[in-house]
Protein backbone atom coordinates (compact mmCIF):
# COMPACT_ATOMS: atom_id res chain seq x y z
CA UNK A 1 0.00 0.00 0.00
CA UNK A 2 1.22 3.68 -1.09
CA UNK A 3 2.00 6.06 1.74
CA UNK A 4 0.30 9.55 1.99
CA UNK A 5 3.27 11.36 0.43
CA UNK A 6 3.78 8.87 -2.38
CA UNK A 7 0.15 9.13 -3.21
CA UNK A 8 1.22 12.85 -3.22
CA UNK A 9 3.65 12.89 -5.26
CA UNK A 10 2.03 10.55 -8.17
CA UNK A 11 -1.26 13.36 -8.24
CA UNK A 12 1.19 16.10 -9.07
CA UNK A 13 0.84 17.74 -12.44
CA UNK A 14 3.80 17.26 -14.58
CA UNK A 15 5.30 20.49 -16.05
CA UNK A 16 5.04 20.69 -19.92
CA UNK A 17 6.24 23.12 -22.14
CA UNK A 18 2.59 24.39 -22.97
CA UNK A 19 1.73 25.07 -19.74
CA UNK A 20 4.34 27.42 -18.93
CA UNK A 21 3.75 29.31 -22.27
CA UNK A 22 -0.20 30.19 -21.19
CA UNK A 23 0.70 33.74 -19.68
CA UNK A 24 2.45 34.97 -22.91
CA UNK A 25 -1.13 35.93 -24.39
CA UNK A 26 -1.43 38.40 -21.22
CA UNK A 27 2.01 39.80 -21.81
CA UNK A 28 2.51 40.84 -25.51
CA UNK A 29 -0.01 42.92 -26.71
CA UNK A 30 0.16 45.18 -23.96
CA UNK A 31 3.91 45.68 -24.03
CA UNK A 32 3.64 45.79 -28.08
CA UNK A 33 1.46 48.87 -27.90
CA UNK A 34 3.94 49.92 -24.92
CA UNK A 35 6.35 50.32 -27.99
CA UNK A 36 4.52 51.41 -30.37
CA UNK A 37 3.22 54.32 -28.15
CA UNK A 38 6.66 54.81 -27.16
CA UNK A 39 7.91 55.03 -30.53
CA UNK A 40 5.40 57.42 -31.11
CA UNK A 41 6.30 59.31 -28.38
CA UNK A 42 2.46 59.51 -26.99
CA UNK A 43 3.66 58.60 -23.64
CA UNK A 44 0.08 58.61 -21.93
CA UNK A 45 -0.14 55.29 -24.55
CA UNK A 46 3.03 53.74 -23.35
CA UNK A 47 2.19 54.07 -19.28
CA UNK A 48 -0.87 53.32 -19.55
CA UNK A 49 -0.19 50.07 -21.68
CA UNK A 50 2.77 48.99 -19.56
CA UNK A 51 0.33 49.65 -16.89
CA UNK A 52 -2.03 46.66 -18.10
CA UNK A 53 1.26 44.64 -18.71
CA UNK A 54 2.41 45.12 -15.08
CA UNK A 55 -1.27 44.42 -13.74
CA UNK A 56 -1.01 41.39 -15.80
CA UNK A 57 2.71 40.69 -14.49
CA UNK A 58 1.28 40.97 -11.20
CA UNK A 59 -1.71 38.76 -11.47
CA UNK A 60 0.15 35.76 -12.87
CA UNK A 61 2.61 35.70 -10.13
CA UNK A 62 -0.41 35.95 -7.53
CA UNK A 63 -2.10 33.45 -9.60
CA UNK A 64 0.61 30.96 -9.85
CA UNK A 65 1.47 31.57 -5.59
CA UNK A 66 -1.88 30.97 -4.48
CA UNK A 67 -1.86 27.59 -6.76
CA UNK A 68 1.04 26.70 -5.87
CA UNK A 69 0.66 26.50 -2.12
CA UNK A 70 -2.66 24.67 -3.01
CA UNK A 71 -1.44 22.35 -4.76
CA UNK A 72 1.17 21.79 -1.76
CA UNK A 73 4.52 23.16 -4.12
CA UNK A 74 6.03 26.02 -2.18
CA UNK A 75 6.08 27.75 1.65
CA UNK A 76 5.46 30.77 0.24
CA UNK A 77 2.67 32.05 2.38
CA UNK A 78 4.67 30.76 5.69
CA UNK A 79 7.94 33.51 4.98
CA UNK A 80 7.04 36.44 6.33
CA UNK A 81 9.41 38.16 3.35
CA UNK A 82 7.51 36.22 0.77
CA UNK A 83 3.64 37.69 2.55
CA UNK A 84 5.18 41.06 2.67
CA UNK A 85 6.75 40.83 -1.19
CA UNK A 86 2.78 40.18 -1.82
CA UNK A 87 1.40 42.93 -0.69
CA UNK A 88 4.39 45.36 -1.77
CA UNK A 89 3.57 44.04 -5.68
CA UNK A 90 -0.53 44.45 -4.97
CA UNK A 91 0.34 47.85 -3.88
CA UNK A 92 3.01 48.69 -6.47
CA UNK A 93 -0.38 48.16 -8.91
CA UNK A 94 -3.03 49.64 -7.03
CA UNK A 95 -1.83 52.78 -6.97
CA UNK A 96 -1.42 53.50 -10.96
CA UNK A 97 -4.61 51.77 -11.29
CA UNK A 98 -6.54 54.55 -8.65
CA UNK A 99 -5.12 57.17 -10.37
CA UNK A 100 -5.60 55.84 -13.97
CA UNK A 101 -9.43 55.12 -12.45
CA UNK A 102 -9.81 58.84 -10.82
CA UNK A 103 -8.95 59.89 -14.81
CA UNK A 104 -11.62 58.08 -16.19
CA UNK A 105 -13.95 59.43 -13.89
CA UNK A 106 -12.73 62.67 -14.22
CA UNK A 107 -13.01 62.48 -17.66
CA UNK A 108 -16.76 60.86 -17.82
CA UNK A 109 -17.80 63.43 -15.91
CA UNK A 110 -16.31 66.24 -17.92
CA UNK A 111 -17.47 64.82 -20.86
CA UNK A 112 -21.51 64.17 -19.30
CA UNK A 113 -21.14 68.09 -17.84
CA UNK A 114 -20.16 69.77 -21.18
CA UNK A 115 -23.06 67.26 -23.32
CA UNK A 116 -25.42 69.05 -20.98
CA UNK A 117 -24.88 72.60 -21.30
CA UNK A 118 -25.51 74.42 -24.40
CA UNK A 119 -23.84 78.08 -25.36
CA UNK A 120 -25.23 81.21 -26.45
CA UNK A 121 -22.44 83.10 -28.56
CA UNK A 122 -22.99 86.11 -30.07
CA UNK A 123 -26.81 85.47 -30.59
CA UNK A 124 -25.44 82.11 -32.31
CA UNK A 125 -26.65 78.67 -30.57
CA UNK A 126 -24.11 76.14 -29.94
CA UNK A 127 -24.33 72.23 -28.77
CA UNK A 128 -21.87 69.98 -27.94
CA UNK A 129 -22.11 66.58 -29.14
CA UNK A 130 -19.10 64.80 -28.25
CA UNK A 131 -16.88 66.40 -25.41
CA UNK A 132 -13.57 64.30 -24.41
CA UNK A 133 -10.67 65.26 -22.24
CA UNK A 134 -6.94 64.19 -22.74
CA UNK A 135 -4.61 64.38 -19.91
CA UNK A 136 -0.90 64.93 -20.67
CA UNK A 137 0.69 65.75 -17.68
CA UNK A 138 -0.87 68.73 -15.72
CA UNK A 139 -1.98 70.45 -19.63
CA UNK A 140 -5.48 69.46 -19.93
CA UNK A 141 -6.77 69.16 -24.06
CA UNK A 142 -10.16 69.25 -24.53
CA UNK A 143 -11.40 67.84 -27.76
CA UNK A 144 -14.82 69.07 -28.71
CA UNK A 145 -17.31 68.63 -31.38
CA UNK A 146 -19.85 70.76 -31.81
CA UNK A 147 -23.22 71.21 -33.28
CA UNK A 148 -24.02 75.16 -35.07
CA UNK A 149 -26.09 76.50 -37.51
CA UNK A 150 -24.27 79.81 -38.80
CA UNK A 151 -20.75 79.61 -39.16
CA UNK A 152 -18.25 80.88 -36.05
CA UNK A 153 -16.32 83.69 -36.18
CA UNK A 154 -12.73 83.90 -34.62
CA UNK A 155 -14.00 85.91 -31.86
CA UNK A 156 -16.80 83.69 -31.74
CA UNK A 157 -14.56 81.05 -30.75
CA UNK A 158 -12.43 83.09 -28.32
CA UNK A 159 -16.10 83.88 -26.68
CA UNK A 160 -16.76 80.02 -26.63
CA UNK A 161 -13.74 79.06 -24.95
CA UNK A 162 -13.72 82.08 -22.15
CA UNK A 163 -17.45 80.43 -21.25
CA UNK A 164 -16.07 77.01 -21.04
CA UNK A 165 -13.00 77.85 -19.33
CA UNK A 166 -15.25 79.26 -16.64
CA UNK A 167 -16.35 76.06 -16.06
CA UNK A 168 -12.91 74.67 -14.61
CA UNK A 169 -10.25 76.05 -12.44
CA UNK A 170 -6.82 75.26 -14.85
CA UNK A 171 -6.02 76.33 -17.76
CA UNK A 172 -7.07 74.20 -21.15
CA UNK A 173 -6.63 73.65 -24.39
CA UNK A 174 -9.59 73.14 -26.21
CA UNK A 175 -9.78 71.62 -29.81
CA UNK A 176 -13.26 71.67 -32.02
CA UNK A 177 -14.34 69.90 -34.48
CA UNK A 178 -17.84 71.66 -36.07
CA UNK A 179 -21.01 70.22 -37.88
CA UNK A 180 -23.46 72.22 -38.98
CA UNK A 181 -27.20 71.71 -38.73
CA UNK A 182 -29.02 72.75 -41.82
Amino acid sequence: MRSQTESRRACRPRPSYWGSQSHLPALVPPLSVAGIGLGYGEFNVFFGAFLLFFTNLVGIILAAVVTFQILGFSNVVKSKKSVAFVFALILAVSYPLYISYDQIIQQYNISKMLKEQRFIVNNKYIIINEANIVFHGDVKVLNLSLAIRESLSREDLEELKKSIQLLFDTKLFIKTKVEYIL
